[in-house]
């Protein structure tokens, strides 16, 4: 049996989302398949690669972002750590989801 080290609840999802590798390169679509306080699984394009650092993008307008470090990745799947909130875009307001996300 595998043991599971998590200190933080996570909530499944299944919901679409964007992973932004690099400010000049368009973003990936994705799914969030769970979530938590302090960080997501996301499943991606069969074969798809991430550096080790990006930024996902919870809503289609990039409004509710974190930063987050790939922790693990396998061929089709990848393990998020949140390591802070992604630049808001100007003139957002700030609110937060059940989550404690930033919008």
């Amino acid at each position: 049996m595998v043991e599971n080290h998590r200190q933080t609840r996570r909530t499944r999802l299944d919901m679409q989302c964007w992973i932004v590798t690099a400010a000049d390169q368009p973003r990936r679509e994705c799914l969030l398949q769970d979530i938590s306080e302090t960080g997501a699984r996301v499943a991606l394009a069969p074969g798809a690669k991430l550096p080790n650092a990006v930024d996902l993008h919870l809503t289609n307008e990039g409004t509710v972002t974190r930063k987050s470090e790939v922790i693990w990745q396998t061929r089709s799947e990848a393990g998020l750590h949140f390591v802070g909130r992604a630049q808001k875009q100007r003139g957002a307001a700030r609110q937060h989801d059940s989550n404690g996300l930033s919008r």
